[in-house]
């Protein structure tokens, strides 16, 4: 396995530096300027001049400078110290249909221009306007554009893995903070953030026998040790089978062949002193997805190894967690490993398991496997919350669950969901906020009744239908009857604003926003959840 390097200064073989004095420009091969049009910051000028000079040029003859990267070449003789500089825009900023995203995208968008252009060493300067910096919306530029910057340089897994090789995007990346008093905290933020999205990439994206759930607890037990992240494995399948059966109904096909038997990885963090909030995450790990007995057909199957990006994003929370220790926390979290393969062993439509929480389902599509997978551990931790009687607990379950949320939303937007105790504290509403200063933004959707009445056993075999035979997209409401389902199967419909114990619950569809494929997983919800549970515990 290659190994991890995930610390502040070294990325993947890549140095990262922060640096607050621009005299050190020569040290690099390429400056990556960020900005709407031009460079605006009193702090760099009058040395940056020049890039104002030469962006004034060039784009008297070519109008498409000012809308995407361009190298420019810097006279020999300067004061800037480098002969390469890319001008990255942003855009428009100051429309209703922008956000921070112009700043992230354009970062990442101008690091891969260097790259292309054969750079090996380069810095990245932000410039953000002061009325632009006032805007909230904006309040984050900085600090998002050094994670678009960091994007552009992340190195897949399997290529890092080869044999002989140690493959990197860039040798070195500086990011020129003018302001020395801000370069700790984005520096401890963005390395941290993007440590969780790196590891969150690896799992996600990493093809189906490398990132087998045997193979995924090697992983997740490299990354994690030496850390305050406890771990527990649950391996046996017998065990898997008893304590979450709907989990291991759709672990039943691949646990007769060893190497993808399914494994549950429980991860737990606590930070110093008086817990002020529990943060109990679930996540879907489905390590590949046939769609079982219910097959995928006509060619639909390819990237289904993606369906474990959101188990992979609670790994990835828990590396930022590792690395940043907020205090005043603790945090629990699952990853249901799963494959779902298709045999003669497989579970099938029309059979009636009772789940952890003693709830009655009938199978309705194999293909609706994420909600199985998830649902046991969701009521694992109810039983948790209550049992150990954990203060200001929030619940969340994230997973890439249905085609519904990318017709209804577009690629690109997680959709959130809150039970009633979850929307009474404006949990859904939070995390779009987050997102959309952190340029990863999401939908709110609501649970009605609607929902439920969609999952209730339609006979007096079952309590409750797992799924309607029809795919999500053609399903009216087919991103949120899976969470109504998940609630009402795990025993949490008990837990509403109307009980003595209401359990605040969202649910996170991240089938529009893990990232394109082919492409690269994008880590996401990893800096909302983490903008909203962690920075503010920060010391």
């Amino acid at each position: 396995m290659a190994s991890l390097k995930l610390d502040s200064t070294t990325f993947l073989n890549t140095k990262v530096e922060f640096i607050a004095d621009g005299r050190s420009l020569s040290d690099y091969d390429t400056l990556v300027v960020v900005g709407e049009k031009h460079v605006t910051d009193s702090r760099v000028l009058p040395r940056f001049d020049i890039v104002n000079s030469l962006l004034k040029e060039i784009t008297e003859v070519d109008a498409a400078a000012s809308s995407s990267a361009v190298v420019l070449r810097v006279p020999q003789k300067n004061d800037l110290g480098v002969q390469r500089v890319v001008f990255a825009p942003t855009g428009p900023l100051n429309r209703d249909i922008d956000d921070a995203r112009r700043y992230e995208e354009a970062a990442a968008n101008g690091v891969k221009r260097a790259l292309s252009a054969g750079a090996k060493s380069l810095l990245v300067f932000v410039d953000v306007e002061s009325k632009i910096r006032s805007n909230p919306c904006y309040e984050q530029a900085e600090l998002v554009s050094v994670l678009g910057a960091l994007r552009a340089v992340y190195m897949p897994l399997e290529l890092r893995e080869v044999e002989g090789k140690t493959p990197v995007k860039a040798d070195r990346i500086g990011f020129h903070i003018p302001d020395a008093t801000r370069i700790t905290n984005i520096e401890r933020a963005a390395t941290a953030m993007e440590a969780g999205r790196i590891v969150a990439r690896d799992i996600g994206g990493s093809d189906p026998e490398r990132m087998a759930a045997p193979k995924a607890v090697e992983y997740v037990m490299e990354t994690f040790k030496g850390t305050d992240v406890k771990i527990e494995v649950i391996d046996d399948q017998d065990k898997l089978d008893k304590e979450f059966p709907l989990l291991g109904a759709v672990n039943r096909a691949a646990s007769v062949i060893p190497r993808h038997h399914g494994r549950v990885i429980l991860l737990e963090y606590n930070g110093e002193g008086e817990t002020s909030e529990t943060v109990l995450l679930v996540g879907k790990g489905i390590t590949y997805d046939t769609g079982g007995a219910d097959v995928k057909a006509g060619g639909v199957m390819a990237g289904m190894h993606r369906d474990k990006c959101g188990a992979a994003a609670v790994a990835g929370f828990f590396k930022t967690l590792s690395l940043l220790k907020p205090k005043g926390i603790r945090v629990i979290g699952s990853m249901s490993m799963i494959r779902n393969s298709i045999g003669e062993n497989c579970y099938v439509a029309d059979e009636i398991i009772t789940s952890r929480a003693g709830v009655r389902v009938r199978v309705g599509n194999t293909d609706a496997e994420g909600r199985m997978v998830m649902t046991d551990l969701l009521c694992f931790m109810k039983e948790k919350i209550i049992k150990e009687k954990l203060f200001n607990p929030q619940v969340y379950t994230i997973a890439t669950l249905t085609g519904h949320v990318v017709m209804a939303f577009g690629p690109d937007y997680s959709a959130v969901l809150d039970n009633g105790p979850a929307k009474k504290k404006n949990s859904s509403r939070e995390l779009y906020d987050h997102g959309c200063k952190m340029a990863e933004p999401v939908e709110l959707s609501s649970i009605r009744r609607e929902d439920y009445a969609l999952c209730k056993g339609p006979s007096e075999y079952e309590d409750l239908l797992q799924c309607n035979n029809l795919p999500s997209t053609r399903t009216p409401r087919g991103h949120q009857l899976p969470a109504a389902f998940m609630i009402a199967a795990s025993g949490l419909d008990k837990h509403g604003i109307d009980s003595e114990n209401p359990i605040p619950y969202t649910h996170i569809d991240i089938a529009g926003s893990a990232g394109p494929f082919p492409g690269l997983p994008a880590g996401t919800p990893i800096l909302a959840l983490s903008a909203k549970h962690i920075i503010p515990k920060l010391a």
